[in-house]
Formats: structure tokens, sequence, C-alpha cells
């Protein structure tokens, strides 16, 4: 049997005592509680596009905050459960604000992608239905062999790819305006 990365119950004392500041100090030295593979395993079971650093120092400021009205009283996994879940909800509703493109800009500029246009598009994509996003994720990022995507899916191939394809669809520029009176 193989061992999870996510800390047993005697970790959950170390939101038994102190003030926000201090448990959250607590958090961030060596993320004890696991809270980067908790997000990850939610990030890639939701599918969402969003700045994991960003959402990682959301989590552990909401646990800190949190961790004097939870205090032992309630099962620390769904104490943390619950904290990831405001969180990744926060920040989806934040970045629906405007302010995804920010920390896209350092690795676009390189590239010559526009950080304000992708940074809509993974709006957009968050708002995809999760199974589209999966879909995505799975083809694009992950890329999987379609046929065995599908089929561990319950999919048709055809079904797999008109999924993905919508997530697609949102990153690809924009096609540009025909002219009129044909090829010029």
């Amino acid at each position: 049997m193989q061992s999870s990365p996510l800390p047993s119950a005697p970790e959950a004392g170390l939101l038994l005592v102190g003030t926000a500041e201090e448990v959250l100090a607590r958090l961030v030295a060596g993320d004890p509680l696991g809270l980067r593979a908790r997000l990850a395993l939610e990030l890639a079971r939701a599918a969402l596009l969003v700045d994991v650093e960003r959402a990682l120092l959301r989590l552990q400021s909401l646990v800190a905050l949190r961790a004097s009205d939870w205090r032992g009283v309630g099962a620390l996994e769904a104490f943390l459960a619950d904290c990831l879940g405001e969180a990744l909800q926060e920040l989806v509703l934040e970045e629906e604000a405007g302010t995804f493109g920010e920390p896209l800009e350092f690795c676009c500029r390189p590239l010559g992608l526009d950080a304000r246009a992708l940074g809509e598009a993974c709006r957009r994509f968050n708002r995809l239905p999760p199974e589209v996003r999966e879909a995505f994720v799975a083809a694009v990022l992950e890329g999987a062999a379609p046929e065995r995507a599908a089929r561990a899916r319950r999919l048709s191939l055809s079904e797999f790819a008109r999924r993905a394809r919508l997530g697609l669809e949102l990153f690809r520029p924009p096609a540009a305006p025909e002219r009129e009176g044909g090829v010029g």
C-alpha cells in the first residue's frame, strides 16, 4: 500500500494554538498539512486553470484565518476540504474580475503571446462544464492517447474529441475576417 502525501491527524495540532499569523507561519514552513498536494489533487480533479502559487497562498491564508474557529471541532479533513473549496471559489471569482493576466505576463512576453488574451481564455475555460475542462486537460495538457482517454471515460472517440475541442477553441486566435470581393 502506497503512503499518502497528506498528513495524519497529529499535524492538526499546528492549528490548535496561536494567532492567524502564527498559524500561517507554521503552515508555510515546510507545508506540514500537505496543502500543496491537496491543492494539486483538487485542481487536477476540477481541471481548473489557475495560478497555483496564488491558489496555495490563498488556501494557506484561509486555513490560518479559519483555524481559530475550527480548533479541533470536527474532522481535520473536512475542515481542510472546506477551506480548499472556498479558496478555489474565491480565486476563480477574483480571476473573473480580470486579474488573471498579470501572473502570465512573465511567461507570455518571451513567447510573443498576449497575456491578457490568454488570461481571458483561461477565465472562459474555467467557466466551461467540468467534463469539457477535464477532456481538454487530458488531451491537450497531459497528451493522453485519445482512444484510451475516451475509453477510460466511457465515451465515444468523437464525443471525447468534441469535448476537448470545445476547450481548445478558447485558446485559438480569432480567425481573420474575410475581405469582401474574395481573395485580395
